[in-house]
Protein backbone atom coordinates (compact mmCIF):
# COMPACT_ATOMS: atom_id res chain seq x y z
CA UNK A 1 0.00 0.00 0.00
CA UNK A 2 1.27 3.67 -1.04
CA UNK A 3 2.11 5.64 2.17
CA UNK A 4 0.14 8.20 2.30
CA UNK A 5 2.65 11.04 2.64
CA UNK A 6 3.74 9.79 -0.63
CA UNK A 7 0.34 10.67 -1.76
CA UNK A 8 -0.13 14.02 -0.58
CA UNK A 9 2.73 15.82 -2.01
CA UNK A 10 1.40 14.79 -5.95
CA UNK A 11 -1.84 15.75 -4.70
CA UNK A 12 -1.62 18.75 -4.00
CA UNK A 13 1.01 19.60 -6.63
CA UNK A 14 -1.75 18.87 -8.82
CA UNK A 15 -4.44 20.82 -7.29
CA UNK A 16 -1.69 23.85 -7.13
CA UNK A 17 -1.18 23.26 -11.25
CA UNK A 18 -4.47 23.52 -11.50
CA UNK A 19 -5.88 26.19 -9.84
CA UNK A 20 -2.74 27.81 -11.60
CA UNK A 21 -3.81 26.95 -15.13
CA UNK A 22 -7.11 27.94 -14.15
CA UNK A 23 -5.85 31.62 -13.04
CA UNK A 24 -3.84 32.02 -15.87
CA UNK A 25 -5.59 34.37 -17.87
CA UNK A 26 -5.84 36.51 -14.93
CA UNK A 27 -2.17 36.89 -14.30
CA UNK A 28 -2.17 34.87 -11.27
CA UNK A 29 0.73 33.02 -11.19
CA UNK A 30 0.67 29.76 -9.19
CA UNK A 31 0.56 30.26 -5.80
CA UNK A 32 -0.79 33.59 -5.57
CA UNK A 33 -3.98 33.02 -4.79
CA UNK A 34 -3.03 31.43 -1.34
CA UNK A 35 -1.55 35.22 -0.51
CA UNK A 36 -4.81 36.82 -1.94
CA UNK A 37 -7.06 34.90 -0.10
CA UNK A 38 -5.56 35.47 2.94
CA UNK A 39 -5.58 38.98 2.35
CA UNK A 40 -9.14 38.96 1.66
CA UNK A 41 -10.11 36.61 4.66
CA UNK A 42 -7.67 38.90 7.35
CA UNK A 43 -7.45 42.36 5.82
CA UNK A 44 -4.01 43.84 5.50
CA UNK A 45 -1.25 41.88 7.29
CA UNK A 46 2.23 42.75 8.11
CA UNK A 47 4.53 40.55 5.18
CA UNK A 48 5.68 38.49 8.18
CA UNK A 49 1.83 37.48 9.44
CA UNK A 50 0.99 36.85 5.73
CA UNK A 51 3.74 34.56 5.45
CA UNK A 52 2.38 32.36 8.58
CA UNK A 53 -1.28 32.65 7.92
CA UNK A 54 -0.07 31.09 4.71
CA UNK A 55 1.93 28.48 6.20
CA UNK A 56 5.15 29.83 4.02
CA UNK A 57 8.32 30.86 4.02
CA UNK A 58 8.91 34.53 4.28
CA UNK A 59 11.24 34.66 1.60
CA UNK A 60 9.07 32.68 -0.64
CA UNK A 61 6.48 35.32 0.42
CA UNK A 62 8.69 38.20 -0.98
CA UNK A 63 9.19 36.92 -3.87
CA UNK A 64 5.25 36.44 -4.94
CA UNK A 65 4.48 40.04 -3.11
CA UNK A 66 7.02 41.64 -6.11
CA UNK A 67 5.22 39.93 -8.65
CA UNK A 68 1.52 40.81 -7.15
CA UNK A 69 2.96 43.95 -6.93
CA UNK A 70 4.13 44.46 -10.24
CA UNK A 71 0.57 43.22 -11.55
CA UNK A 72 -1.06 45.59 -9.25
CA UNK A 73 -3.01 43.44 -7.06
CA UNK A 74 -1.01 44.37 -4.14
CA UNK A 75 0.63 46.93 -2.32
CA UNK A 76 3.12 47.25 0.07
CA UNK A 77 3.76 49.98 2.85
CA UNK A 78 5.74 50.58 5.90
CA UNK A 79 3.86 49.68 8.96
CA UNK A 80 2.99 52.94 10.95
CA UNK A 81 4.45 51.78 13.95
CA UNK A 82 7.51 50.36 12.82
CA UNK A 83 9.31 51.49 9.57
CA UNK A 84 10.74 48.29 9.26
CA UNK A 85 8.06 46.36 8.63
CA UNK A 86 5.77 46.16 5.60
CA UNK A 87 2.12 45.51 5.68
CA UNK A 88 0.26 44.43 2.65
CA UNK A 89 -3.15 45.37 1.34
CA UNK A 90 -5.21 44.19 -1.84
CA UNK A 91 -5.48 46.99 -4.45
CA UNK A 92 -8.71 48.06 -6.47
CA UNK A 93 -7.37 46.07 -8.67
CA UNK A 94 -6.60 42.77 -6.84
CA UNK A 95 -9.89 42.89 -5.20
CA UNK A 96 -11.71 42.79 -8.44
CA UNK A 97 -9.82 39.13 -8.84
CA UNK A 98 -11.74 37.61 -5.78
CA UNK A 99 -14.93 36.34 -7.62
CA UNK A 100 -12.60 34.96 -10.51
CA UNK A 101 -9.81 33.22 -8.13
CA UNK A 102 -12.50 32.49 -5.87
CA UNK A 103 -14.46 30.21 -9.37
CA UNK A 104 -10.95 28.76 -10.12
CA UNK A 105 -11.05 27.15 -6.73
CA UNK A 106 -14.36 26.67 -6.46
CA UNK A 107 -13.71 24.71 -10.26
CA UNK A 108 -10.93 23.16 -9.14
CA UNK A 109 -12.28 21.84 -6.02
CA UNK A 110 -15.47 20.31 -8.04
CA UNK A 111 -13.03 18.91 -10.69
CA UNK A 112 -10.91 16.74 -7.84
CA UNK A 113 -14.01 15.64 -6.22
CA UNK A 114 -15.60 14.57 -9.30
CA UNK A 115 -17.65 11.30 -8.40
CA UNK A 116 -17.69 11.13 -4.53
CA UNK A 117 -20.44 11.14 -2.53
CA UNK A 118 -21.60 14.87 -0.44
CA UNK A 119 -20.79 12.15 2.58
CA UNK A 120 -17.37 11.11 1.28
CA UNK A 121 -16.41 14.47 0.44
CA UNK A 122 -17.04 15.80 3.79
CA UNK A 123 -15.35 12.80 5.58
CA UNK A 124 -12.85 13.67 3.11
CA UNK A 125 -12.33 17.28 4.33
CA UNK A 126 -12.37 16.47 7.53
CA UNK A 127 -9.56 13.66 7.50
CA UNK A 128 -7.40 15.93 5.77
CA UNK A 129 -7.96 18.69 7.99
CA UNK A 130 -6.52 16.33 11.12
CA UNK A 131 -3.89 15.07 8.51
CA UNK A 132 -2.80 18.54 8.00
CA UNK A 133 -2.87 19.08 12.04
CA UNK A 134 -0.94 16.20 12.98
CA UNK A 135 1.74 17.13 10.09
CA UNK A 136 1.76 20.67 11.55
CA UNK A 137 2.01 20.11 14.91
CA UNK A 138 4.76 16.88 14.45
CA UNK A 139 6.61 19.68 11.90
CA UNK A 140 6.70 22.35 14.86
CA UNK A 141 7.82 19.53 17.51
CA UNK A 142 10.97 18.73 15.33
CA UNK A 143 12.59 21.83 14.14
CA UNK A 144 14.63 20.99 10.55
CA UNK A 145 18.13 20.69 11.12
CA UNK A 146 20.62 23.48 10.19
CA UNK A 147 21.79 21.86 7.02
CA UNK A 148 17.87 21.49 5.62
Amino acid sequence: MTPITCLLRPAARSAAQLVGALLCDAGVHPGQEQLLQALWEHGDLRQTELAGACGLDPSTVTKSLQRLERAGFVRRAPDADDRRVMVVATTETGEALREVVQAAIAEADRLALAGLTDEEKETLKGLLGRVQENLARAGAERPAPASC
